[in-house]
């Protein structure tokens, strides 16, 4: 009698446990925007002058497909070469295409961006390849 009572608790607060971290789960991807405006900072890899991979962090995590946030600012960086980013279909931002100042552009997700679709864009780079990166707005 008692291990069914100990094997019966042991269900209970295993169910408990697994809703408690399921609800956790949920909670924080639909607050992923509850804070404020950040600026996530890029940095584009490149060979023989065509973008080859988008990356952020200081250990270069691939970014290559990020999550945004309207209001926040993306900030691409590719030293010693001027580049673009490009829309051809809708854009969260208020321009379609824009072009690197001193090897840096910034850009800022406006308040009307689309939520929860993928925006494909192009990296490109003067005289290069392009690159074709994704952003999802949250």
């Amino acid at each position: 009698m008692n291990t069914r009572l100990t094997s019966f608790f042991g269900k209970v607060l295993l169910a408990t446990l697994a809703s408690v971290f399921c609800f956790g789960a949920v909670a924080q991807a639909d607050n992923s925007c509850d804070r404020d405006p950040t600026t996530i900072k890029l940095k584009i890899k490149e060979k023989n002058n065509t973008p080859t991979k988008i990356t952020k962090g200081i250990f270069g995590s691939n970014a290559n497909t990020i999550n945004a946030c309207r209001g926040d600012t993306i900030e691409w960086k590719l030293s010693g070469k001027t580049f673009f980013v490009s829309f051809s279909g809708d854009t969260p931002f208020s321009e379609k295409k824009k072009t690197s100042q001193n090897g840096k552009l910034r850009m800022t997700i406006g308040a009307d961006a689309k939520t929860g679709i993928s925006y494909k864009y192009d990296v490109g780079i003067d005289g290069g390849g392009v690159f074709d990166p994704i952003i999802i707005i949250d």
